[in-house]
């Protein structure tokens, strides 16, 4: 059931970023949750081959997949001059491919205990985690101060609660705090992101109306629609009673004499270049 919201929580985002695919630019969307929930996949990835717990290893390769597609094509449509965002998901993007992978490598050889090293792992994956679960907050500001919380994804925040609570009653049947932790986190910060969106609402985009149809509405009757005037032709000179000679007539071209050449030496000239 778990690995089932899971999959929720990575598929919450993709009409979102189709969207901003479409319209190539970013609006009011937050991508900082993408390359934060793409750090806590691989983390959680490499943590499962570490506890050689390869049940857990699939569902966050497919996470890590759907996230670095998000990522990538948030980055694509960031606009050149907002060059300090640009910059934070290109460290961004790279630092979540390589940092679990260089840690994992770097514990293996400096640390001789596989418990230890599996708890300090642990430890910062489940920071990580948290990491994902505060990272929406980073538009609080901008929230607070428009009193829109469009950036604020709805559906991603009530995946991310589903998943937390399923996650947190099973590491508390298992008295794993490990677990524990991290998706009570989820839990809390996530109802706090609903209350907020709440009491802010989210501004209408007038850019995303729907385009008046053509078709007339049904009202379940017969409702007269307004008929359209026909345009009369009202020609100069002719009265309402006098008849008008619609009768086609035809005219020839006026008869042209042929050029004689030889009396005009310039057009026979001219010929005789062509």
């Amino acid at each position: 059931m778990g690995n089932l919201t899971s999959l929720a929580l990575f598929g919450a985002s993709w009409k979102d970023v189709a969207k901003i695919k479409r319209n190539r630019h970013c609006g009011a969307l937050n991508g900082i949750p993408f390359v934060a929930c793409l750090l806590q996949g691989v983390m959680w990835a490499v943590y499962g081959v570490f506890m050689r717990t390869l049940s857990i290893v699939p569902i966050n390769i497919i996470g890590c997949t759907c996230m670095l597609y998000y990522s990538v094509i948030f980055y694509s449509v960031i606009p050149y001059d907002r060059k300090i965002l640009r910059t934070v998901f290109e460290v961004g993007i790279v630092f979540a491919i390589i940092a679990p992978f260089t840690l994992a490598a770097l514990l293996f050889f400096a640390v001789e205990d596989n418990d230890a090293r599996i708890s300090v792992y642990g430890i910062i994956t489940n920071c990580c985690s948290v990491a994902f679960y505060v990272s929406p907050f980073s538009a609080l500001y901008g929230i607070i101060k428009s009193r829109d919380a469009s950036p604020i994804s709805k559906p991603l925040a009530v995946t991310v609660l589903m998943n937390g609570t399923l996650w947190f009653f099973y590491g508390f049947h298992r008295n794993d705090w490990n677990i524990c932790t991290p998706n009570m986190f989820a839990v809390v910060l996530s109802i706090i992101q609903l209350i907020i969106r709440k009491y802010y609402g989210v501004a209408i985009n007038v850019g995303e109306l729907e385009e008046p149809t053509t078709t007339a509405p049904d009202f379940g009757g017969d409702v007269p629609l307004p008929v359209k005037k026909p345009v009369e032709l009202v020609i100069e000179g002719a009265s309402l009673d006098s008849e008008i000679d619609m009768t086609p007539t035809v005219q020839f071209a006026p008869h042209v004499a042929p050029v004689d050449f030889h009396q005009r030496p310039v057009a026979a000239a001219l010929v005789a270049s062509t």
